[in-house]
């Protein structure tokens, strides 16, 4: 996609972001300083990374309501590996693992959560939602079960600063310019699935399945191959979010990581992704991730309650949603409109 096709499919999200941006910082001047954009982009980077992979789901037509409970799952999973058997109390105890084998095995369980999803979803005619839903509560009663419901807590220092850690450039005459880890996993997770989608096989084939999965089949498309990968996938980010998060918090919390497939798809459909599927891009994503997190933040500076919060977030998703409806309706019609006009009939 060339930089010009790019701004006239998001220049709408893009106005959106800008407009909302300067609201806030006219109502609240502090909301425009450098340490409040970092802090807006490290709280975007968890439900960004979930995205990503939600992002694909709705690309191919489908959805995953699992990727909060494997991410709270990942997080408790992660430290229970490595931290030690002696527990505080009130607290799990963990299994004194290395921590980068810890983590390894982290990403290698989400996947296979994804992969159980993929199986069912690639073989079976049941619902994406009513599978991912099965697989949402079945994981999030694991993650309770194997911590009691208790948190553990980390007191690794390497594991703590992945979510909490700064890499800095130096700047003259001011302090060092600092870039919180969890944003650069955040932007080169971005920039990876970008070219995945926009520049190799794959990506064609997961827009060519979402566009038309009949079509799809009969051109050859391995769809239950790409659809299983997809759901791997989604298992794998969700993992990565939920260490992020557990490094950040310094502790695995069984609790954590509730409607955060509702924000992840929300910030997709809010960039432009298409819940019919075969529409949307990864940088869409991003736009709509950062949405979110202008809106957040603005209410937290601006001292609203968080139930509004939640109020506006439901809001914004349904009127996404019902956006999208509109404007899917209005492309299918423009193409029948086309196609009719084609063979002469109008």
């Amino acid at each position: 996609m060339t930089t010009k096709r790019w701004f006239s499919t998001n220049y709408g999200t893009l106005l959106a972001l800008l407009a909302l941006s300067a609201l806030i910082a006219l109502s609240e001047p502090n909301f425009a300083t450098e340490g409040n954009v970092i802090n807006i982009l490290r709280q975007v980077s968890i439900n960004g990374i979930i995205a990503i992979g939600l992002t694909m789901s709705l690309l191919i037509g489908g959805v995953d309501l699992s990727v909060g409970s494997t991410c709270a799952a990942a997080g408790c999973l992660v430290v229970k590996l490595f931290e030690s058997p002696e527990a505080a109390a009130g607290t799990a105890g963990g299994l004194g693992w290395n921590v980068w084998g810890a983590i390894l095995f982290t990403l290698f369980v989400g996947g296979l959560i994804g992969l159980f999803n993929g199986i069912f979803v690639a073989n079976t005619n049941l619902p994406f939602f009513v599978i991912t839903l099965a697989t949402q509560m079945t994981v999030r009663g694991i993650a309770y079960w194997f911590t009691g419901g208790y948190p553990i807590l980390s007191n690794n220092e390497i594991f703590n600063k992945i979510g909490n850690g700064n890499i800095e450039i130096a700047r003259a005459g001011a302090n060092p310019f600092q870039i919180p880890y969890p944003v650069i996993i955040m932007i080169v997770l971005f920039i990876i699935y970008g070219v995945l989608l926009s520049r190799t096989r794959f990506g064609r084939h997961v827009y060519a399945i979402g566009g038309n999965r009949e079509a799809a089949i009969h051109s050859g498309i391995n769809v239950r191959r790409i659809l299983t990968i997809i759901y791997v996938n989604n298992g794998v980010l969700a993992s990565i979010a939920g260490i992020i998060l557990a490094s950040r918090m310094l502790s695995g919390q069984p609790t954590v990581g509730i409607g955060y497939e509702g924000e992840a798809i929300a910030a997709s459909v809010l960039g432009g992704v298409s819940f019919s599927g075969g529409f949307g891009t990864i940088s869409s994503t991003i736009i709509g991730s950062l949405i979110l997190g202008v809106v957040n933040n603005g209410m937290n500076v601006l001292g609203l309650q968080f139930y509004f919060q939640y109020i506006a977030k439901g809001l914004i998703i349904l009127f996404a949603v019902y956006f999208d409806s509109i404007k899917h309706t209005f492309l299918a019609d423009r193409k029948a409109k086309r196609q009719l006009k084609k063979e002469g009939v109008v």
